[in-house]
């Protein structure tokens, strides 16, 4: 019988644990940057106590690229043609609000990579 029990409270320790959902803290991209290539991703955001960190590296080798940040208010709260070759960093600090929050990139005839993430911390 204790036997029993113990597997039944091992399975149940096991369910109860496995149902735990991991809350995402940051989306991004981490890819190379292709002549009129496009990228959008979006991050939930479920409290206003936080802020919004935009951080990353831009490697333009030609071309342009246009990056956009989009508050949960729809609201562009960053936008930045980059034209010049060379490394560009970004780091930007916005209050944060309850929503989707939106990070965009286009790329008009650019080359290169893009490292940029979208953090609520």
């Amino acid at each position: 019988m204790k036997s029993f029990l113990v597997k039944v409270a091992a399975l149940l320790s096991l369910v109860f644990c496995s149902c735990e959902t991991t809350k995402l803290t940051q989306v991004g991209f981490n890819s190379a940057i292709e002549h009129n290539s496009t990228g959008t991703t979006i991050l939930h955001v479920d409290t206003d106590l936080n802020s919004i960190v935009l951080k990353g590296d831009i490697f333009l080798k030609e071309g342009s690229l246009y990056v956009e940040l989009i508050n949960s208010e729809n609201d562009i709260v960053y936008s930045r043609t980059f034209e010049n070759s060379g490394q560009h960093i970004i780091s930007e600090k916005f209050n944060s609000g309850i929503g989707f929050w939106k990070l965009k990139y286009k790329s008009i005839n650019g080359n290169g990579e893009i490292v940029l993430k979208m953090i609520n911390q």
